[in-house]
C-alpha cells in the first residue's frame, strides 16, 4: 500500500507524589488518517473516497491510564556491606475501547517484544497502524538493592503480571 499517514496523540496527565508515593492519571485521544492511492483499501466502509482517485480511511481512539506505586526502603547488611533495599509494588490500569482496524494499511507496525517496560505501554504494537485494545490492570513489584554510600545498584528483580478484562481484538491481519 502507498499513501500517506497522518498521525496526532494529543494528551493531558498529571502526577501527583510524595516520598514513597506516586498517582498518574493520563487521558489521550489517539487520531490516525490514510490518504492511499484508489483502491488499495480493504474494507473501506469507514473510509470514503474523494473525487481525486484517494481512499481516505481514518481510527480515532481514547485512550485512559492510570499509573500508580509506592516505594519502601530499608537499610540493610549483606555480606558486611551497608546496603539500602526497595520493594516497589506497582499498579497501572489502562482503558482503550476496541476498534475495527482492518481496513487500515500496515506501514510500519509490528508486535512489540515482550518486556517489563512493555507490561506498562499503552498499546502491544510498535508503530502507528495498529493500536490494541485494553481493559486491563497490571501488577507488578520491584526490588533493588544499592551501595549505601555510593548508590551504586547491584542488582534488581522485577516480577509482574498483567490481567485482562477483556480479549484482545486488535491484530495485524485481519485473517487472525
Amino acid at each position: 500500500v502507498q499513501g500517506n499517514r497522518f498521525w496526532a496523540y494529543p494528551q493531558m496527565a498529571t502526577s501527583w507524589q510524595s516520598p514513597g508515593v506516586f498517582l498518574t492519571p493520563k487521558f489521550g485521544v489517539h487520531y490516525t488518517q490514510y490518504n492511499t492511492n484508489a483502491g488499495q483499501l480493504t474494507n473501506s466502509g469507514s473510509g470514503s473516497t474523494t473525487g481525486i482517485n484517494q481512499d481516505i480511511a481514518s481510527r480515532t481512539l481514547p485512550i485512559l491510564s492510570l499509573d500508580s506505586g509506592l516505594v519502601f526502603d530499608r537499610k540493610t547488611d549483606y555480606f558486611g556491606r551497608s546496603l539500602n533495599q526497595t520493594l516497589e509494588p506497582r499498579l497501572y490500569y489502562l482503558y482503550v475501547p476496541y476498534r475495527s482496524q482492518t481496513n487500515l494499511p500496515l506501514f510500519d507496525t509490528g508486535v512489540a517484544d515482550v518486556s517489563y517496560a512493555q507490561m506498562f505501554s499503552e498499546n502491544m504494537f510498535t508503530g502507528w497502524d495498529r493500536v490494541s485494545n485494553a481493559n486491563q490492570v497490571t501488577a507488578a513489584v520491584t526490588s533493588r538493592y544499592s551501595m549505601e554510600k555510593t548508590g551504586m545498584q547491584l542488582m534488581s528483580f522485577s516480577v509482574g503480571q498483567r490481567i485482562l478484562f477483556q480479549p484482545q481484538q486488535v491484530n495485524l491481519y485481519s485473517s487472525q
